[in-house]
């Protein structure tokens, strides 16, 4: 039942209020509120097994193999900002890691390789189609 719900909601893009009227027809009574709860879990529990892998590629890998690309961060909803006018987007940077061939991780910092990396001795790093090949210390990157 909650893979039906969030295949859904996730792959079809079925808002949970239709989810409950479709489940009312076939004689099942399920809010949207638990159906809400049941996303909410299963999202807190497939992200810590992927910080875990994370954690444990980043920990034990031998090489990292990294694409940075640069992207512009819109700043939040006007009626949120305290002048209440329009700013300039920030620059961020998103990442695609490669950790040994086993692993691959997304993700997105504010400030270039911002705590990604950690303490590795190999570091491949593509930066605008140029690969860098960075032998480190046992102090990490930086």
């Amino acid at each position: 039942m909650i893979a039906h719900i969030l295949t859904s909601k996730y792959l079809l893009g079925v808002p949970f209020y239709r989810l409950e009227q479709q489940l009312e027809l076939q004689g099942a009574s399920l809010d949207r509120g638990t159906m809400c709860r049941y996303a909410e879990d299963a999202g807190a529990t497939l992200g810590a097994i992927v910080e875990a892998a994370r954690k444990e590629a980043f920990e034990t890998a031998f090489c990292l193999s990294m694409d940075a690309t640069g992207v512009s961060i819109q700043p939040g909803p006007i009626r949120e900002r305290k002048d209440k006018k329009p700013g300039p987007c920030r620059k961020g940077h998103f990442f695609v890691v490669l950790a040994d061939k086993d692993h691959v991780f997304f993700d997105a910092a504010r400030a270039f390789a911002d705590g990604l990396i950690g303490d590795h001795d190999h570091v491949v790093l593509q930066v605008h189609h140029e690969v860098v090949v960075l032998r480190l210390g046992h102090g990490g990157f930086g």
